[in-house]
């Protein structure tokens, strides 16, 4: 079995493909894989893997239309054989002696940890901007209810059991904090989470065409509600308390209402969280304690109008 799993969901990713395959290719770990899941691109970037693939056998691709990274992280779950899985956007890269000091540190050897997170560094055309952790080890609750929890994927390493045995998987369809919903999900199932404070992946801020950097849909925004109700609903499948996730769902909600990057408009926006507000709420009944968000409800405008004062004020 290997020991990780390098999980590489590519759309269009011609101009920096290789340099992110040669990343894990230079960890000298020798039990590793790495899956390419080309997500029906358009431009030569299977065709670049293919070629890699020839002298390095142990790239292994997988071509599908294209159905969004989530369901290209999916598969690349599926054909996994790995302890540990790292997600790795295509346009990023890994250092690899950082993420060798973890793979061998004793808490991961202890196998009590199923979850663990490490620094990260942004690359900006002038600068360098590094964002750190310390060495620590937190409870599910802990992590979950401060500043600790990161949303994107990439900034953690996930067991592989973990996430098999309780069928955790990005969800497909929903193009919004997908990256998020499968954190959550995760730490939910785990006990403890470790915190290393190594500086593992290099993620690429000059990209002018990642997907962070395009105009919102009307889809976009919807799918932070639906996202909410779809952790608790993974929570009452898995006999977890909903409360343990109370704020992440509040943070989701927040971000739904002072959302401001599309082209919702004002009928739409209320009709659908009133939608999935009375949703929200039959799953986690003491969400109605948030007096914000009963305002929204009974009348959406008014509520808009206390959210933004409530954000200006607290600048």
């Amino acid at each position: 079995m290997s020991i990780i799993s390098f999980i590489i969901a590519a759309y269009n990713a011609e101009k920096y493909i290789k340099q992110c395959i040669e990343s894990c290719l230079n960890c000298p770990i020798q039990n590793k894989e790495i899956i390419l899941i080309n997500d029906g691109s358009t431009d030569k970037t299977l065709e670049i893997c293919k070629k890699i693939q020839l002298e390095q056998p142990i790239l292994k691709i997988v071509n599908q239309p294209n159905k969004g990274v989530s369901s290209a992280r999916n598969a690349g779950i599926n054909l996994a054989t790995g302890d540990w899985l790292l997600f790795i956007d295509a346009d990023d890269t890994i250092n690899s002696q950082p993420l060798m000091e973890i793979l061998s540190s004793n808490i991961i050897k202890s196998k009590k940890i199923e979850l663990c997170t490490f620094g990260c560094n942004f690359i900006f055309k002038t600068r360098n901007e590094v964002h750190n952790t310390k060495n620590s080890i937190y409870s599910t609750k802990e992590f979950l209810n401060t500043a600790l929890f990161q949303l994107a994927s990439w900034n953690y390493l996930f067991n592989r059991n973990l996430i098999i045995n309780h069928h955790i998987r990005f969800p497909e369809g929903i193009i919004c904090t997908e990256d998020q919903n499968f954190n959550i999900k995760a730490l939910c199932c785990s006990k403890q989470i470790a915190s290393f404070n190594q500086i593992v992946y290099n993620y690429n801020c000059t990209n002018s065409h990642s997907a962070s950097k395009k105009k919102h849909s009307v889809d976009w925004i919807k799918s932070r509600l639906e996202s909410a109700n779809d952790i608790l609903l993974f929570c009452k499948q898995h006999a977890i308390a909903p409360t343990l996730v109370q704020n992440q769902i509040k943070r989701l909600y927040e971000s739904y209402v002072l959302d401001t990057t599309t082209e919702i408009n004002l009928h739409q926006k209320k009709s659908f969280f009133i939608e999935k507000y009375k949703l929200t709420t039959s799953m986690l009944p003491s969400f109605k304690k948030n007096w914000k968000f009963q305002i929204c409800y009974h009348n959406f405008t008014i509520g808009l109008l206390m959210f933004y004062l409530h954000k200006k004020i607290h600048k």
